[in-house]
């Protein structure tokens, strides 16, 4: 019975230390920006932790399920213990590595500093007063660190000049933003005319990463754009290409390619560091268009195999206007239902954070850090364009099966030099680029992708070129474009004679 009544005390007093050891979890102690994780801290017997020769009690210690990027973007994690250790009482600063380490800005990770590289930590700050004091970093701030993006940039020259505030926020002068840890990282740096290396601040301006294939990419754009103006105003006006359901069916497909571009490429390479709203509002109308392109393309290739299944009538299925008004509801409609989808998933509280698109997180276009991206734009377009895939391999099939009729192939070669093979040109150009832009996405995380899918991506930029090239520079819609000329012209000329005539 005493054995018993012992081993119930011991369970008892066991239960209390427990309690006592046990961190709160009864929400936030303090804003996030003034905590650091204790993943992989242990405790004192107490409960409590050191951190930066700062004492962080038990009744400071608390569970998060998030974490806060750059503008105060915040992601699910896992549950982890975070310690307020900001303000108690020295205020924080944070690294963007190890002490160790330095951010490399060309491939976006740490380094590990050269040994005997000396490391300049003093810094001046801007005191509450307005005045200008040097102090030691390290001494003057507990460290936090972490990077509030993958994308860093220095904030160098006359266009980031900014201060270090004493309460450890960071006033970026051309902007007038104050940014606090969130935002905002500091990491050694070499200067051109100094030999030691010193704390620089980077940051994450809401602009395109400084990468070569992005420039590159989106300096493509901009050149598809210059030749699909053209191209699309030469299938309005000039009538002969017009007046058929493909070429409508092709003007649609141009316009949305130009706004699709036209946003991106101005995003990307204006200087302009975009407020969330109207960055979001970019992102949101860039998502519409490229969303209308894949659209318009399935439209194409399942309007080419209902064309093909009315050859038995000796001709194509020209009843087109009711047709082209059904087409036009379902490529427009459908971007636009995938983009309120969009908008309802980036506001509602009821879809969990790594489920966001998080347009606006990072870039103003989706988080393609996050594989949530893919729900809402890669794999609905993938699943388009195997469609698309198999349509071709079904025409293909039909066209093998009826090789032995030549009524039939005397019919289907018209309808192969009227329809198909244009077609086929502009799916294998930019279906096939389109299917390896998907493609990139999905192995980014391998760093050999980037330099595999560089000259796809380059290709798939310069779609407004090639399209140019296939649907322009052609024999029959020069003829098109002379013959609209000459009646332009020969209209004029009877106009200017019945005139003197009267």
């Amino acid at each position: 019975m005493m054995l018993s009544i012992r081993y119930v005390i011991i369970f008892l007093l066991l239960q209390v230390k427990r309690l006592q050891l046990a961190p709160l979890t009864n929400g936030a102690l303090c804003p996030f920006k003034d905590t650091i994780d204790l993943s992989g801290k242990r405790p004192l017997e107490n409960g409590s932790y050191i951190h930066e020769n700062v004492l962080i009690s038990r009744t400071q210690v608390a569970e998060y399920k998030f974490h806060l990027y750059f503008g105060n973007n915040a992601r699910e994690t896992k549950t982890h213990l975070r310690g307020c250790v900001c303000g108690k009482p020295k205020m924080c600063v944070k690294l963007c590595c190890r002490h160790d380490e330095f951010y490399n800005e060309y491939t976006f990770r740490c380094e590990r500093i050269p040994k005997d590289t000396k490391i300049n930590v003093y810094m001046k700050i801007t005191m509450d007063s307005g005045k200008k004091q040097w102090v030691n970093i390290y001494q003057r701030f507990v460290l936090q660190m972490g990077r509030p993006c993958q994308y860093l940039e220095y904030l160098l020259g006359d266009k980031d000049l900014w201060e270090l505030k004493e309460n450890g926020e960071l006033f970026i002068s051309r902007t007038g933003d104050i940014i606090d840890t969130v935002s905002y990282c500091l990491s050694p740096y070499w200067k051109e005319d100094s030999k030691e290396l010193q704390l620089m601040a980077l940051s994450c301006p809401i602009l395109n990463e400084a990468k070569f294939s992005l420039t590159l990419n989106t300096y493509a754009m901009a050149i598809s754009v210059i030749f699909l103006v053209p191209t699309t105003l030469i299938y309005l006006f000039v009538g002969d290409l017009s007046r058929d359901i493909r070429g409508k069916q092709l003007i649609s497909y141009f316009i949305s390619l130009i706004g699709a571009y036209s946003i991106f490429s101005f995003i990307n390479i204006s200087e302009y560091v975009f407020e969330d709203f109207y960055c979001k509002l970019l992102g949101i109308s860039s998502y519409f268009f490229f969303t209308s392109t894949y659209q318009w393309l399935s439209i194409l290739c399942y309007d080419m195999l209902l064309n093909f299944r009315h050859l038995k009538e000796n001709s194509l299925y020209r009843r087109h206007t009711k047709r082209f008004v059904y087409y036009s509801s379902y490529g427009w409609g459908t971007a636009l239902l995938f983009t309120l989808i969009v908008i309802w998933a980036q506001l509602s509280d009821k879809v969990p954070d790594k489920f966001k698109p998080g347009i606006g997180n990072e870039a103003c276009w989706l988080d393609t850090n996050q594989w949530s991206s893919a729900i809402y734009f890669y794999w609905p377009n993938l699943i388009i364009m195997l469609v698309n895939v198999t349509i071709f391999f079904s025409l293909s099939l039909h066209i093998y099966r009826i090789k032995h009729d030549v009524a039939a192939m005397k019919l289907t070669k018209k309808f192969f030099g009227e329809y198909c093979v244009i077609i086929l040109r502009l799916f294998i150009v930019m279906g096939i680029s389109w299917i390896m832009d998907i493609l990139s996405f999905c192995l980014r995380n391998f760093e050999i992708s980037e330099y595999v899918f560089m000259a796809t991506d380059f290709c798939n930029a310069l779609q407004g070129v090639l399209i140019f090239i296939i649907f322009v520079l052609k024999h029959n819609v020069i003829q098109a474009i002379r013959k609209s000329c000459f009646r332009g012209d020969f209209i004029a000329v009877n106009s200017r004679e019945r005139a003197t005539s009267s």
